[in-house]
This record gives structure tokens, sequence and C-alpha cells, in this order.
């Protein structure tokens, strides 16, 4: 059975077995280049000898930044939520969100703030997931990702969350879209600053309510309704903060600019 647990002390043993697994997938000729360059770019590819007075602490890590004082610098305070999806009692990845500095360019598609890590430095919850190798085309994600949306709705308040993903991997773009498709969302372009340069990636705005009742507030996968922009400012049931109700504000002015231009 296939769950989603915070990482504890007794973990230990599970991790190592994991970053074995890890570390042997990247240094192996198996699957292709693109999944070992994404799978190395996980904590798992370089832990593979942590001591466990080591993973102890970066078990604390993960609780202090579940119960971080959300209203300082999130580049300072690093809010995230942390899980290791398991199938018993084997670690066979893991899936998180974590605070970003919520952008002008997230804004204008109609990103909003989390509410719980959004005080002067208005945040969203951008999401990331690692399955081990041998674990993926098991038809697990659908599980876990209804698992993780869901704690993130009841226990966090985190109503969507953002992805980015590089244009050459095929697998995780239409991992995001059947997501879209399932709960809701939109794609749009992004540019992203590398160390060689400025590259356009894929982004998804994504909702976590597994119900699926909120796919009528995205009228297209390049749109979002009105209704659902009236409600967050406060015209419907819901009432928005300042914060929200600035970009939302913008993201109506841009809106209404691109249906001027077409």
């Amino acid at each position: 059975m296939v769950y989603l647990a915070y990482p504890n002390e007794n973990h230990y043993e599970a991790y190592l077995e994991a970053c074995k697994s890890v570390v042997d997938y990247v240094n192996s000729d198996r699957g292709n280049d693109i999944a070992r360059r994404e799978t190395a770019n996980f904590e798992f590819a370089y832990h593979s000898n942590i001591s466990k007075e080591d993973f102890l602490k970066l078990v604390d890590t993960y609780r202090e930044s579940r119960e971080v004082d959300f209203q300082k610098n999130p580049s300072e305070a690093n809010p995230q939520i942390y899980f290791f999806i398991m199938d018993n009692d084997k670690i066979i990845g893991m899936i998180d969100a974590q605070a970003k500095l919520l952008k002008d360019a997230d804004i204008k598609e109609g990103v909003k703030p989390v509410e719980r890590w959004s005080g002067k430095y208005p945040c969203k919850a951008d999401f990331g997931e690692m399955i081990l190798p041998e674990y993926r085309g098991k038809g697990l994600n659908k599980e876990i990702k209804k698992q993780f949306f869901d704690a993130l709705q009841n226990d966090y308040g985190i109503t969507q969350v953002t992805a980015t993903v590089l244009q050459d991997n095929d697998n995780s773009n239409r991992a995001q879209n059947k997501l879209i498709e399932r709960y809701g969302g939109k794609s749009y372009k992004k540019e992203m600053l590398t160390p060689t340069g400025k590259i356009v990636c894929n982004s998804y705005l994504i909702s976590t309510d597994t119900s699926g009742n909120s796919k009528h507030l995205y009228q297209s996968n390049n749109e979002l309704s009105i209704e659902h922009l009236n409600k967050l400012r406060g015209i419907g049931p819901q009432v928005a903060s300042p914060i929200q109700k600035r970009s939302l504000d913008m993201t109506l002015v841009h809106q209404q600019q691109q249906n001027i231009n077409k």
C-alpha cells in the first residue's frame, strides 16, 4: 500500500536503501539521459553515505520547515512541506511543496499567494516529486498526487500548486497536463535564468481540489474564469486578503489586455 509519511528517525535504513537505488540508477545506462538528469537533481542522489546523526538533523530540518515562521523572507525561512512516499516500510520516493517568491509572471497567469506563507513577501507553493526508477510506470502517480493534494488542501489550506518543467522532459510535461485535466489548472511558458543563459520552460498551475469540483473555475488551459477571479477578490462567497486582491487585480488587467489584442 502506497502512502505518504513525514520523515522521522525510524526511516534511516529505508532512506539509505532509497539513496543507493538512486545513485545506482544515475550512474547506469538505464532509462534515458533526461530521466537520469532529473533524478540526479534530488537529494537522494548525494546522500547515499549519510550518517545516522546527519539523517536526524535532516529530519529536524524537514520538521522545522513545516513549522517555520512564515512571515519571514522565504529565502531565509524556507517553508516546505516534505513527505516520503512509502510502500509498506520502504521509501520509494519523495514529494514536497516549497515556498517560492511570487513573481509578476506568475501573478499575470493567476497564481495565488499562499496565505500561511505570505506576510510581507507573497509566496506560491511549488511542488516537486521523485519516484525511485524501479517504481515508475506502475500506475502509482494518481494515488500519490491525491494523497498529497488532499494533505495540502486539508492540513495547510493550499488550494493550488505550481510546477516548472524543462521542455525536453516529455514524461513530466505529460504528467502535469494529466493533473490539469483531472483537477483543473492551466499551463504557460516561463523564462528561467541558468548558468548558461535564459531558457524557456513549461510552467503549470494546478488545483489541489481532488474532487474535481474546481475544474469549472478554469475556462480553458490558458485562462482563469472570471467567476473564479471574482470569488477570490471578495465579490463571491470567498473573501480575498489584500495580497490576493492585488495579484488578482493584476490578473484581470492582464486578461483584459489579452482580449483587446485578440
